[in-house]
């Protein structure tokens, strides 16, 4: 199946603490994290970037068809909804030189679906080439094809996402003899993960003035071992207007929200206002991620069930069948107490080499997004740690 893109692919950057405000730094620079050169820039001169543009378009439009395998014949690498996600190998280049994979998103059918899954990968697609951060997908390009995949977003392939590691992470604490369940990763590499991040979400923040909308792990890339971490998915970002507040419905995903988003999802009393800071919720999850290696919530809200459950259901001489009784309605009643809160930490004895990742955990998990952290204040608050 040959396609061709509807734009140009462009080139970006590389391929290959207490639990009170006090946490909060001097703001520090947005660098590149790994030392790599961005060929975008978005701070030049207009006249010179326009000409680049125009340049761009030129040869792209001498360039060969970008020619998209079918589905079944790619490796898939992730899926979501309504969307594959698939790995391309590319030819080499004419001087024989090597050209780096790229990762194929891709609408699958959905039948009724299928024209607002092509929207929003468009959407996305139009985000995308908006930014130039290196912590930030590359964007490469965008284009519809015939049936049965109406259109493919092309982007820079990472390693693997953090979820996908946190599963690793799980399943070689399982095979250790003698582990306890509770290891979480290294307190340097969640401290990359998140100064990666925040330097990600201060530039959308602060500079493109929109949040990306659904930050949690399944989101976040890792490239190599922990040498640079970038963000992805950006098919519910959001521009903020004049007064900082969020343009639209702020989406995410309802276990990561933060509690002035899942009010207002409720239909209840708006408090807050809904800004970045409904960003540095999540961000902080991201982190218990880490941590835990759960998704948040989960094992409070199961706590909660079968405590309930047993008291409302077993007698002296009765046992109760989870498999058999499980009343899934109850089970999502218990979950929504806890979704925009604090999720409990586990209880592990952590050593000092935490503290300040720890510290900024509970700054940005505060219910009132007023007391989270800007993003740049939590770069300059680890970034001083890492330089000790």
């Amino acid at each position: 199946m040959s396609s061709t893109p509807t734009e140009s692919k462009t080139p970006s950057s590389g391929d290959e603490m207490s639990p009170s405000p006090t946490c909060l730094l001097t703001p520090t620079s947005v660098s590149s994290g790994n030392g790599s050169s961005s060929m975008c820039t978005p701070k030049q001169n207009p006249i010179r970037l326009r000409a680049l543009e125009n340049l761009m378009k030129e040869r792209v439009s001498k360039s060969p068809q970008l020619q998209i395998p079918a589905s079944p014949v790619m490796e898939r690498l992730g899926y979501g909804t309504g969307v594959g996600v698939f790995l391309l190998e590319r030819s080499p280049r004419p001087n024989g030189d090597a050209s780096s994979p790229w990762a194929i998103k891709k609408t699958m059918r959905m039948k009724e679906d299928d024209e607002v899954i092509t929207a929003r990968l468009e959407y996305e697609a139009d985000i995308l080439r908006q930014l130039c951060h290196p912590n930030i997908i590359g964007y490469r390009a965008f284009g519809k094809t015939t049936s049965p995949d109406a259109a493919f977003l092309a982007l820079e392939k990472a390693s693997k996402s953090l979820s996908d590691l946190i599963e690793d992470r799980v399943e070689e604490v399982m095979m250790i003899e003698n582990c306890d369940e509770e290891a979480p990763f290294p307190a340097k590499k969640i401290e990359k993960v998140a100064i990666d991040v925040g330097k990600a979400l201060t530039y959308l923040h602060d500079e493109m003035k929109m949040v990306h909308g659904d930050v949690k792990s399944a989101n976040v890339l890792v490239f190599g071992d922990f040498e640079t971490i970038k963000i992805c998915d950006f098919g519910v970002a959001r521009k903020l207007n004049a007064k900082g507040e969020v343009e639209g419905n702020y989406v995410g995903t309802e276990i990561w929200n933060a509690l002035e988003v899942i009010t207002v999802k409720r239909g209840g009393v708006k408090k807050f206002p809904i800004t970045h800071k409904a960003d540095m919720y999540p961000f902080g999850l991201t982190i218990f991620e880490m941590i835990s290696l759960k998704p948040p919530h989960l094992s409070s809200a199961e706590d909660s069930y079968l405590e309930t459950s047993q008291t409302d259901n077993a007698t002296d001489d009765s046992v109760v069948v989870l498999e058999q009784s499980f009343d899934e309605e109850a089970y999502e009643l218990a979950l929504s107490r806890y979704i925009g809160t604090r999720p409990l930490l586990p209880d592990i004895d952590f050593d000092s080499s935490y503290n300040h990742i720890l510290g900024v955990f509970y700054c940005c998990t505060e219910e009132d997004p007023s007391r989270r952290p800007d993003a740049k204040d939590v770069v300059a608050a680890l970034e001083i740690d890492a330089q000790k």
